[in-house]
């Protein structure tokens, strides 16, 4: 097991915990730091902690064209 540790906005703190269980990790701590930041750390097997951070990555790069 493996555990990361973040400073976030709070809205892609909240993208983390709301994703987190379909990769099979776990939130091991969540605090509001002030000034719409978060920390939040999170733990589980290195492959799933990959998995799980690419995925709110590519969701944060997609784009909507009109």
């Amino acid at each position: 097991m493996k555990e990361i540790t973040k400073i976030l906005p709070l809205n892609e703190a909240a993208k983390f915990q709301k994703s987190a269980g379909k990769y099979d990790c776990t939130i091991t701590e969540l605090a509001v730091m002030g000034a719409g930041k978060a920390r939040i750390s999170i733990s589980g097997t290195e492959e799933n902690l990959d998995l799980l951070v690419c995925s709110i990555e590519n969701e944060n790069k997609e784009t909507t064209s009109v």
